[in-house]
């Protein structure tokens, strides 16, 4: 279908494409000649002064180029886009109209391609095209890069462009060629066989990291293929691990830097939060993607794909290293020459002699070691000690390591600088856009293994099925709280396929319902009868593969060898007669193994379960079936049984659930060891949403145990939200005896979603208004209108700190009252922002990684601005605007390029009630001979990378009493002996002690003057 659409597109509809690209854009004057050429923003029609087009303007052309292509379809082509035709032509225009956001000039484009320019205005506008059939997105595909044709040839005719490209050209050369010589110098020197060997490893690491599994798209299929990454990854927010004094202003400005504003306590994007990173140790429950982020990682480092945020890791070496087969083969502790080797590599046998430790030497490696949870505690330790030893021999490796929430103490590497991040669950853009993605791949199976008219028919029910779960999960907090994975995602979207549009309603349920899918199903959709010679009921394939989940957790694996497999049939067989009569336990296993698609290779002698989570399932089953509740019960304190200790309370009827528990219970109480008995009470309470029902002296003992262990340490507020929402009385009765509790909040919105605003809004009416800003945070986990009049009218929000995200949480600021700091940390469109804050009443307004902004003038008509933070805007030019106002603080990081220190003293020397001032500053140097500004008393320096006289500081701002200095990338001595003449200032240098750099001249000042190491936000 998309041949036939993009043919005929170009044939019919490209003199009307024509005519559209020719509205679009003004002519250029003059021979454009200059040094600064109009990006193509200025060109636009529609934006601007002299604009001739309106958006409905636009609009209309788009539907002719629309109307045109449909009609010179074929009719049996043309009946697949019926009734899109206007929808197809809105996500067109919506596409076109960001022309205006794309920050390049025609000579770019062009350089770029028609397909390249296509794709950076999908980047652009990311979900234009969502909601639309298999058909009408193919339509729109193909319109979308005829445009970009068409609009490039625009440009190419153009006398203009022929000079100016010359020009662009010439001056390309002369830059590449100083560039290199740069590059010769400091890249260290790497011998042919490097670079030819790095180009075939990252062809290899595509190769084997380049695809995952989505669950329920391999049904009909012998053997799933896998997805590409580029296609199927969906990037998943994730929080500092550690909570902090987000809402103290003088943090926000002070203690992190306007880059950091607002950072813990908040979901952001993993990409965002690993872009400044060099150590992070990754917490994540099962299914919440951490295997596949590291896949993604590795791909998009070895091949060069980053964009934006991770460009830094582009051409990086990447090096994946799962415990759990290091663990199979032996090898805890390898050298860097067997890093490929212990990835099963298939070009480990061709590297260069010292290669991997030239990469590892020179800093550009990526060291991705996954699984920390799925290998002993013992072996965690010596994983550790490896860890320790690797990165003190090679400190610029970039390393991040993944583990699942409970397996390792907060802070179990905090000594060798890392830092801790969780992945967050879905929420519900996640969501639906994981079932956009899931169905779009199910079209593409049905296109590929059917005829076209069943293909047709079945994308018409897909598109049904998605639309209908998309209502049911925006409709069912319980439903859509279940879906808080991609895993579990992934299962629901298979089951409602199954099931013709119903669903279960507990995670057990999910778990049953997709095995018996797996187990069954497959086969029958496949239309494959007795495989082997052999026809295995469910309950028979059950015994075995539980058999063998429950061999591996008991002797602490997720990686097993075949022939102990094997062996475990031989002794299950004689209780399974009818398989026994039927097949060998070679037979059996290899059935296992070929046909219910759970289990698959890992080498020729090796195999494992698809994922973890089906593994702790068939095991809990095997334990509970057993009755094995003493050694359930003794493995309580054991973070590697957790799951499976969960699980089989979920399988126990609730007789036996009560026993299991109740055991549990006496262990919790009986150990002496203060940790030990913490986790078995925390295990237990999240053992609670597993017990639909249970008896209610057991469930209120637990819910005691979990409540006298509040408050949680550090991270362990995730593990109390699994408690659900039986854990907001314990919560409120906390809040009530204690006045500090910033933790509570995420804990409550976690554990019980919607279900937690009535607690929410007591504690508004009663807390501290540190506290109040820690509930505030919370608006972006709730629907914006009712957390805005249930949570936030009303309030004294005058020492408060909100947070907006979007356009429809700042509409509501206006009617909020006075708001002591709002930070918009998000691309909203420059008219939202000006008509909304005009109307507010704001004291510290923090603007943030805004993509689209360029104006700022409007910040001199809100009446009760006193202090203003800017950074990641790239497009903020002209701070002239600030120097109007009666400001106290300012703080600027990363504007626009023509922005630098001179620029930022010029704006702060005309402010006289200016006290606390935050700029980038890549070189002190930049100082010299400025003119003193002798009112600033607070200064911050941001990304400083060459810092050799700190002296000039104090001659540019001689009346500072605090020194904020960020330094970027230490590595040299810094001496602090030019600032003894002032030794009553207060000096916060954090990156010093992260690097380890030697610092001289810190005797001049008293330690509680003097802070070399990053603040403790625990």
């Amino acid at each position: 279908m998309e041949v036939t659409a993009g043919t005929l597109a170009a044939k019919a509809a490209g003199p009307v494409a024509a005519r559209l690209v020719s509205k679009l854009f003004t002519a250029p004057a003059g021979a454009g000649l200059v040094d600064n050429p109009v990006r193509i923003a200025g060109r636009l029609t529609f934006k601007g002064e002299k604009r001739t087009l309106a958006e409905k303007d636009i609009q209309r052309l788009v539907s002719t180029l629309v109307k045109r292509t449909v009609e010179s379809m074929p009719r049996e082509v043309s009946s697949a886009v019926t009734g899109e035709q206007d929808a197809v032509a809105d996500r067109l225009t919506r596409t076109l109209l960001v022309l205006g956001e794309i920050d390049m000039d025609d000579v770019q484009a062009v350089q770029l391609g028609y397909e390249q320019f296509a794709a950076e205005l999908r980047r652009a506008a990311p979900r234009a095209a969502l909601s639309l059939s298999a058909s009408g997105e193919a339509m729109y595909e193909s319109l979308l890069e005829l445009s970009c044709l068409h609009i490039l040839q625009f440009f190419s005719q153009r006398s203009s462009f022929i000079q100016r490209t010359q020009l662009e050209q010439f001056r390309a050369i002369a830059a590449q060629a100083r560039q290199i010589d740069l590059l010769l110098d400091r890249i260290p020197s790497r011998d042919r066989a490097d670079v030819s060997f790095e180009r075939d490893y990252a062809e290899a690491v595509r190769a084997d990291h380049g695809k995952v599994r989505i669950f329920g798209l391999d049904l009909g299929r012998a053997h799933g293929r896998g997805w590409n990454l580029d296609t199927a990854y969906l990037t998943l927010e994730a929080t500092s691990s550690r909570e902090s004094d987000a809402g103290d202003p003088e943090i926000l400005a002070g203690e992190h830097g306007p880059s950091s504003a607002s950072r813990h306590d908040r979901r952001e994007r993993i990409d965002q939060l690993l872009a400044d990173k060099s150590r992070i140790l990754l917490r994540g429950q099962a299914g919440a993607g951490k295997s596949t982020l590291i896949q993604w990682l590795a791909v998009g480092a070895a091949t060069g794909s980053f964009a934006e945020e991770l460009s830094a890791l582009n051409h990086r070496v990447p090096f994946v290293l799962r415990l759990r087969k290091m663990s199979r083969q032996g090898i805890l502790q390898p050298r860097p020459s067997q890093f490929l080797e212990v990835d099963d590599c298939l070009r480990a046998d061709s590297q260069p002699d010292g290669w991997a430790d030239r990469v590892l030497r020179a800093g550009r490696a990526l060291l991705l070691v996954d699984g920390l949870d799925e290998i002993p505690p013992f072996e965690r330790d010596e994983a550790k000690e490896w860890m320790a030893r690797l990165l003190e021999l090679y400190p610029r490796t970039l390393t991040l390591v993944t583990v699942r929430p409970s397996a390792v103490p907060v802070g179990w590497l905090d000594e060798w600088n890392f830092e801790e991040l969780s992945l967050c669950s879905m929420n519900a853009e996640d969501r639906e856009l994981f079932v956009e993605r899931w169905h779009r791949a199910a079209q593409t199976v049905s296109e590929t293994d059917g005829t076209a008219l069943e293909a047709a028919r079945e994308r018409q029910e897909l598109t049904r099925l998605r639309d209908a779960l998309l209502r049911t999960l925006g409709t069912s907090p319980d439903l859509s709280a279940l879906a808080d994975s991609p895993l579990l995602c992934g299962m629901i979207c298979a089951l409602h396929r199954e099931w013709d549009g119903t669903l279960p309603k507990r995670r057990m349920d999910v778990y049953r319902a997709a095995l018996s899918m797996l187990l069954v199903r497959r086969d029958q959709q496949r239309r494959v009868g007795a495989s082997e010679g052999m026809r295995l009921a469910e309950e028979e394939q059950l015994a075995m593969l539980q058999r063998i989940a429950s061999w591996l957790v008991l002797n602490g694996r997720v990686e097993g060898e075949k022939s102990h497999a094997e062996g475990q049939m031989a002794r299950l067989l004689p209780t399974l007669p009818e398989v026994e009569r039927q097949c060998t336990p070679q037979d059996a296993f290899n059935h296992l193994l070929n046909r219910t698609g759970l289990l698959r290779e890992t080498s020729v002698d090796t195999f494992d379960f698809i994922h973890r989570t089906f593994q702790d399932y068939l095991a809990a089953k095997e334990f509970k079936e057993e009755r094995n509740f003493g050694l359930l019960s003794s493995k309580a304190g054991d973070d590697q049984w957790a799951d499976v200790i969960r699980m089989a309370v979920g399988h126990c009827d609730p007789n036996d659930r009560s026993q299991l528990m109740k055991e549990i219970l006496d262990r919790g109480d009986s150990v002496e060891e203060a940790e030990e008995k913490r986790r078995i009470h925390l295990l237990l309470g999240s053992c609670l949403p597993y017990a639909s029902r249970l008896d209610g002296e057991v469930r209120k003992a637990v819910l005691s145990r979990v409540g006298k262990s509040l408050p949680p340490r550090a991270q362990e507020w995730l593990q109390y939200a699994m408690v659900g929402e039986q854990i907001l009385p314990e919560l409120r009765k906390f809040a009530a005896e204690h006045t500090d509790w910033g933790w509570l909040p995420s804990t409550a919105v976690q554990a019980a979603g919607s279900d937690s605003l009535p607690l929410l809004r007591d504690l508004m009416s009663v807390c501290s208004s540190r506290m109040r800003t820690r509930i505030a945070h919370q608006w972006h986990n709730f629907d914006t209108a009712t957390f805005a009049s249930e949570i936030l009218s009303g309030r004294d929000l005058s020492s408060v700190q909100v947070d907006v995200g979007n356009v429809e949480q700042l509409a509501e600021i206006p009617s909020l009252g006075p708001v002591e700091t709002l930070i918009c940390n998000s691309s909203i469109p420059q008219r939202e922002l000006s008509s909304h804050l005009l109307r507010s009443r704001v004291s510290w307004l923090v603007l943030g990684d805004n993509q689209v902004v360029s104006d700022i003038s409007f910040l001199g008509d809100m009446p009760d601005l006193c202090s203003v933070t800017i950074f990641g805007c790239p497009r903020v030019g002209d701070l002239s605007p600030l120097a109007g106002i009666g400001l106290g603080s300012l703080y600027l990081d990363r504007l626009g390029a023509e922005v630098d220190c001179g620029t930022v003293m010029g704006i702060a020397r005309g402010i006289d009630q200016l006290r606390n001032l935050g700029m980038q500053m890549p070189s002190l140097r930049g100082l010299t001979g400025m003119s003193p500004i002798p009112q600033v008393e607070q200064l911050l320096l941001y990304g400083v990378r060459s810092y050799e006289d700190v002296g000039l500081i104090l001659q540019a701002f001689p009346a500072i009493t605090r020194l904020f200095i960020q330094l970027k990338d230490p590595c040299d001595p810094l001496d602090l002996s030019p600032l003894a003449v002032r030794p009553e200032l207060d000096l916060d240098i954090p990156s010093a002690g992260t690097a380890g750099i030697e610092v001289l001249g810190r005797e001049n000042f008293p330690d509680a003057r003097l802070s070399l190491d990053p603040p403790d936000a625990s």
